[in-house]
């Protein structure tokens, strides 16, 4: 089933009163809901559980123990609003009996009997002794239970359990949902009804385990099951609509109703608990009076939410494949769990305020989610076994920002801060003291670099205390938050997965990778620099029982068929025996280099050098090494993963190039497209500035390289031949000039070749025909300037992404002066042409940098 991506798809349920059943009915406002007071516990008479048959004369067809139904009748007829039972509940530790419990309805309060017995003479004694739920495809245990009556003792009934007035109107006349006395065979008072038959055995997994200490506790285990369940299926019309696209919306519903109840730290165990329950411990006695309310609204909660996990966890055979014909099966279960924990983190570390003057960053709000998830990784570091642990799978800030504006579909967005510096903030919101102490916001001012490397360290030696609780789960207890332990700051230069540094710099000779004049249907040749470059990584691979001759010679024959020498066996089967010999680190870098600097010419090749189709070939040789690479090779645990990284990230940018070299003007007047963007580059040379002297494009230039010296943090004096302030502004004003230089012989370069287009001498492909001529300038020409040869790779680097950034901009401006379509084709060649050039200076600033540290 394919999913949408329409969130409408699933109902609004947030607003569940019209549109569909709510999940705990006292959250909203305007249901005046009567309620009948309910005996404690320890006051139940076994007659509570027998049926009245003055008050019920008569009663419809039995309910079937059906969980795979899909009707609304049997929703209605098994939702706790209706006063029936509830769905059945998978539990037991028994995996090869299929038992099915049946109780009748308890009294109501006007004919019940003075209660003389306990609750052990109430509940069977090993009923639910140890409460484990599971669950199968081919076995079901299930317990149809009544609408059972809150059991607190205060005044507050349950926000599970509360009934629709209509349902407590009158209690004379039969439920069209309530079981007829003749349904119960022999019911004996007090217990329930178990029928035991044998079913297909299967491995199960426990899903629920409660340590229980006393038959009080397995009651109220039995009580909050019912409970859960019922709430439970008040969600169903909605998870079966809920699918990939739109089920955070579901969350967010989820979250809203049980948030109060259910602490971060339940939540992240319920979620990653690897299918168990553990650690949710019940009382050895019952709470006292003034917490059991909130004691028991959580465990419902837990179970509950143990319940939807299932459900995304295994839609397909939950509950006798409840959802198997639903848009459920759509969602990852990973996604669903790292959501659902962001979500929660989200919804309680931020509160709004009135005062419109205290704000959060939005890089901070991502930097307390980042912190949060690594306390609760320490906490509970067993769950770093579990398939599904989070520790690499953090969501990325811009997800973060959109489960946000999930959130808090009202939040206000502002940016703040000075020019260049300013930051998205959310007006009017301020940190949860509760859950945000002062040593965790002192985490805030470090990077989130910086936070991936912070060990997390707490300050009791044993297992640390949840993270939070709501407030009545704190009353006389502290909270212990990490110990801040002051790091060194790494040097900011150096990205991670990046060999390239602010000091590398290009090197003498040129450092091109292939030779560029064109011959059609002729590979392009490797230049000298690119050929002794591999031929010596060549050599040291050799030495190590790598051999690359067979891949070597077959691509530079333009052969790219998949067969036992092709990129991806080549390079796959290399990386085997280099992890089979424990090979050194340098030793891959080896490898990589020689195999990017072997694929190169190939990749920026034209159509007439190499066509189209063999163009296709080796893009999907190349895709089929990279999914190898990223599936199974990053799974070797002796592996360098920066370096491997590196090399399918480049790999992946060779395919982008290459597609983009095929792209053709659609137009058909391809010289009128030369003449717009020679147009574009004229109109910032002939915009000059008589007061400081300099062209517009001279200004772009200069600009670009102050941003790039004030990014990097360049000390400029390195470069110039004087000490003095005024020589650092002379000398960036020279590296302008030269760029400038060279981008006008790049523009009569252009010219030249719209020239020749008359004579049918150049193909449509006209963003091709700009980078080809683009990279040779800068190859050739661009370094010969020593104001720009002695910059580090880097800087250069930043200088030409601005400087394509910025034409783009000039040709959008000139969109109302030209033809629709035209500006359409111009522009689309100004991007393709750009994002080509950026792509590719880029990559090969990463294989000079790589050549340079393997010399």
């Amino acid at each position: 089933m394919v999913a949408s991506n329409d969130d409408t798809l699933i109902p609004d349920i947030t607003s569940m009163l019209t549109g569909g059943p709510v999940i705990f009915r006292e959250h909203h406002d305007n249901v005046n809901f009567s309620t009948v007071t309910s005996p404690p516990l320890e006051h139940l008479d076994s007659n509570m559980f027998q049926q009245s048959p003055e008050n019920h004369n008569g009663g419809p067809e039995p309910v079937k123990n059906n969980l795979s139904s899909n009707t609304e009748d049997f929703i209605r007829a098994a939702s706790p609003w209706d006063g029936s039972v509830n769905r059945p509940l998978t539990s037991f530790d028994s995996i090869d009996d299929h038992m099915t419990s049946t109780m009748v309805l308890p009294h109501t309060q006007e004919t019940r009997s003075p209660p003389p017995a306990t609750v052990s003479d109430t509940v069977q004694q090993d009923f639910l002794h140890d409460l484990s739920m599971y669950h199968t495809a081919s076995q079901t245990m299930t317990i149809d239970l009544p609408p059972l009556t809150s059991a607190c003792t205060d005044d507050h009934s349950s926000l599970f359990q509360k009934l629709p007035p209509e349902s407590l109107a009158n209690s004379q006349e039969p439920h069209p949902a309530v079981p007829d006395s003749s349904m119960v065979t022999n019911p004996t008072p007090g217990h329930p009804q178990v029928h035991i038959s044998n079913a297909v055995s299967r491995p199960v997994q426990d899903n629920f385990n409660f340590r229980e200490t006393a038959t009080s506790s397995s009651a109220i285990h039995t009580q909050t099951s019912a409970d859960a369940q019922g709430a439970f299926e008040r969600l169903i019309p909605f998870l079966r609509t809920a699918h990939s696209g739109n089920f955070r919306r579901f969350v967010v519903a989820v979250l809203k109703e049980t948030h109060d109840h259910v602490s971060l730290d339940d939540v992240f165990c319920i979620l990653y608990s690897d299918d168990r329950l553990e650690g949710r411990d019940t009382p050895r006695r019952e709470p006292p009076d003034s917490n059991y309310h909130f004691w028991r609204e959580r465990l419902v909660g837990i179970k509950l939410l143990h319940l939807v996990r299932e459900s995304f966890r295994m839609p397909e055979t939950f509950q006798d494949g409840l959802f198997r014909n639903s848009m459920l099966p759509t969602v990852n279960f990973h996604e669903f769990l790292r959501n659902f924990v962001a979500m929660k983190i989200l919804f309680g570390c931020m509160q709004k305020v009135e005062d419109s003057s205290q704000t959060l960053s939005r890089l901070s709000v991502y930097k307390m989610y980042y912190i949060l998830c690594q306390n609760l990784i320490q906490a509970h570091p067993e769950l770093a076994k579990c398939p599904s642990s989070p520790r690499p799978h953090f969501l990325g800030q811009p997800k973060i920002g959109v489960l946000t504006k999930l959130l808090y579909p009202d939040l206000v967005c502002k940016r703040l801060g000075r020019r260049g510096e300013s930051k998205v903030h959310y007006i009017g919101w301020k940190w949860n003291e509760s859950i945000v102490g002062k040593e965790i916001l002192s985490l805030l001012e470090l990077d989130v670099n910086k936070l991936r490397e912070y060990p997390k360290r707490r300050t009791n030696s044993g297992k640390p205390s949840p993270l939070w609780r709501s407030p009545e789960s704190q009353t006389g207890q502290d909270i212990t938050y990490p110990q801040v332990t002051p790091i060194s700051m790494v040097s900011p230069f150096k990205p991670l997965s990046s060999f390239v540094n602010v000091s590398c710099r290009a090197p003498d000779w040129e450092c091109s990778p292939r030779i560029w004049q064109m011959t059609s249907n002729m590979v392009p040749k490797q230049s000298e620099w690119a050929r002794v470059t591999m031929e010596k990584s060549v050599e040291v691979l050799r030495a190590e029982g790598v051999n690359l001759d067979p891949l070597i010679t077959k691509i530079n024959a333009g052969n790219f068929a998949d067969d036992d020498s092709s990129i991806r066996r080549t390079a796959i089967e290399s990386i085997n025996v280099l992890w089979k010999a424990s090979a050194t680190k340098e030793t891959y870098m080896h490898l990589y280099l020689a195999v990017i600097l072997l694929l190169l010419p190939v990749i920026i090749a034209s159509d007439q050098e190499v066509p189209k189709v063999s163009k296709a070939q080796i893009r999907a040789s190349i895709k089929d090494c990279v999914d190898k690479l990223e599936n199974e090779v990053a799974t070797f645990e002796s592996i360098d993963k920066v370096s491997l990284t590196f090399f399918s990230r480049s790999l992946r940018k060779m395919i982008h190039i290459s597609e983009m070299t095929s792209c053709d003007v659609k137009r058909s007047n391809t010289k009128s497209v030369f003449k717009e963007m020679i147009s574009d580059f004229q109109s910032m040379t002939n915009t000059f500035d008589d007061v400081r002297g300099l062209s517009a494009c001279e200004d772009l230039f200069i600009t670009g390289t102050i941003k790039a010296v004030n990014a990097f943090s360049l000390n400029m004096s390195e470069f110039s031949f004087g000490p003095s302030h005024t020589s650092n502004i002379t000398n960036i004003i020279n590296i302008g000039k030269s760029f400038q230089e060279v981008s006008l012989l790049a523009m009569r370069s252009i010219v030249s070749i719209s020239s020749r287009i008359q004579e049918g001498a150049i193909e449509k492909n006209v963003p091709y025909q700009l980078f080809h001529l683009s990279a040779k300038i800068f190859h050739q020409i661009t370094l010969s300037f020593p104001e720009i040869s002695q910059l580090p790779i880097r800087i250069i680097t930043f200088i030409i992404l601005y400087f394509t950034n910025e034409m783009q901009q000039v040709s959008f401006a000139a969109f109302a002066r030209r033809d629709p379509e035209l500006s359409q084709e111009t522009f689309r060649c100004w991007w393709i042409f750009s994002s080509m050039f950026q792509e590719y200076m880029g990559l090969i600033s990463e294989v000079v940098a790589l050549s340079q540290i393997l010399v």
